[in-house]
């Protein structure tokens, strides 16, 4: 999904800098010895509520649930499939990129923001692919690499940026109450079928499957959330075992502030994960810990 193989602390936002590390197959690691070789593996898919922006590696939510499902499975694989600012429609793409690595367990993410994002076309992983098509074609070809890593290059790119965001504010027109509520209902039913398809790709691979469904900080505060809880009901009529991931965050009786990385950015903090962690090892515990690899560890120890 990434380049292989990167170290770097990333700042892009100064106030919250973190350390990424992605390993030799492209994912983000997960545990200090990299990549194990055996099963089970945990396909962990989702949007950058899963790769753990802001947070270092070893605090994103993958990194955390193995240390709670490694203490109960040595050899246990977590996968970070995480990939920011993507949907259902990208996980699908990462689902199929990702089913060479064998999981015996996909565990998909979903945030708040999931279906919104699906009135973006095209997607963001379509867009991805033009992107690296031009990069691989002549001149870019030849500049790109050597102008990359420079100053003056990312420094276009964020003039570039600013520009598109501006233009795209201005032309963007407040849709009427009745106009959202159609556009909503909408995207909800695209996104049920492409979750439909998804859980259907995992079910062809004879592997288990999780939705796992994380809340905004506006639904932490509000103790409720009627977009998780339409999820849910979605979840329970495709037979799609889901795990909401509000009530241990509400019930922990943290400030938001706490739990995300407010006032400077709304994605989770290390806390919130932390607290989530246990919660969804448990969910996951029976099925991992009854995998055949697994239980032989247990009777050899």
């Amino acid at each position: 999904i990434f380049s292989p193989n990167q170290d770097l602390v990333s700042r892009v936002k100064p106030a919250l800098p973190h350390e990424v590390r992605i390993d030799s197959l492209g994912f983000r690691v997960t545990r200090e010895t990299g990549t194990s070789s055996g099963p089970p593996t945990i396909l962990y898919i989702g949007d950058s509520f899963t790769f753990g922006d802001f947070v270092d590696d070893y605090d994103a939510l993958p990194a955390k649930l193995y240390a709670y499902l490694g203490a109960k499975c040595g050899t246990l694989r977590v996968i970070n499939a995480g990939f920011g600012g993507t949907t259902i429609v990208d996980h699908l793409q990462v689902l199929r990129r990702s089913l060479r690595e064998n999981p015996d367990i996909v565990l998909l993410q979903f945030s708040e923001n999931d279906v919104d994002d699906l009135a973006v076309i095209p997607s963001l992983w379509d867009r991805i692919a033009v992107n690296r098509k031009r990069k691989s074609s002549f001149p870019l070809s030849v500049i790109y690499p050597a102008a990359r890593n420079t100053a003056l290059w990312n420094a276009g790119l964020k003039v570039l940026a600013t520009a598109r965001a501006r233009r795209t504010a201005k032309t963007l027109q407040p849709p009427s109450a009745e106009r959202q509520d159609s556009l909503r209902s909408a995207l909800r039913d695209r996104y049920q079928e492409a979750l439909y398809a998804f859980r259907d790709s995992v079910a062809a691979h004879d592997a288990g499957f999780f939705l796992a469904m994380y809340p905004s900080h506006y639904s932490v505060t509000a103790g409720s959330s009627a977009q998780l809880t339409w999820l849910q009901g979605v979840a329970e009529e495709g037979h799609i075992r889901s795990i909401n991931l509000l009530p241990p965050l509400v019930e922990s009786g943290l400030p938001t502030t706490s739990l995300f990385l407010l006032p400077y950015d709304g994605h989770p903090s290390a806390a919130g994960y932390g607290i989530v962690a246990p919660f969804l090892g448990k969910a996951l515990e029976d099925d991992v810990t009854n995998q055949p690899s697994c239980m032989t560890q247990k009777l050899t120890r």
